[in-house]
């Protein structure tokens, strides 16, 4: 899914994995003996907010809410775990913990319905900012 504040964050994401999807169907067209999968895991506890750059002007106090998200991910080796799993199953969806399950489900009701994104997530950034 995609949060508000992390733009840079999320086109990277977004484009990994259209790239996978990609590279999955080409991969099918030429080979049956390479594979891909794309791993879309939950935050994890790592130190990712202690090495993550100041975002210049957010001024949203966006820094303590990455660490406070990442304090309460997953422990890495879980992630590892299920990837690990997908691989030798061949999935090319590996959506690690199905706790945002229900985010996925929302945004793609979101766009057959034709209405505009959830801000869902937004006003619960917004509560830890304050």
């Amino acid at each position: 899914t995609t949060r508000p504040l992390m733009s840079a964050y999320n086109v990277s994401k977004h484009a990994v994995v259209a790239f996978s999807e990609c590279l999955y169907a080409e991969l099918k067209l030429t080979t049956d003996r390479v594979h891909v999968s794309v791993l879309c895991p939950p935050w994890a506890r790592t130190r990712l907010a202690e090495n993550a750059r100041e975002d210049a002007g957010s001024g949203f106090g966006f820094e303590e809410a990455v660490a406070q998200v990442v304090e309460e991910g997953v422990e890495p080796g879980e992630i590892v775990e299920a990837m690990l799993a997908a691989i030798r199953e061949n999935r090319f969806w590996v959506l690690t913990h199905a706790q945002h399950d229900q985010g996925v489900r929302e945004r793609f009701e979101s766009m057959l319905s034709r209405t505009n994104p959830s801000v869902r997530d937004l006003r619960k950034l917004s509560t830890r900012l304050r």
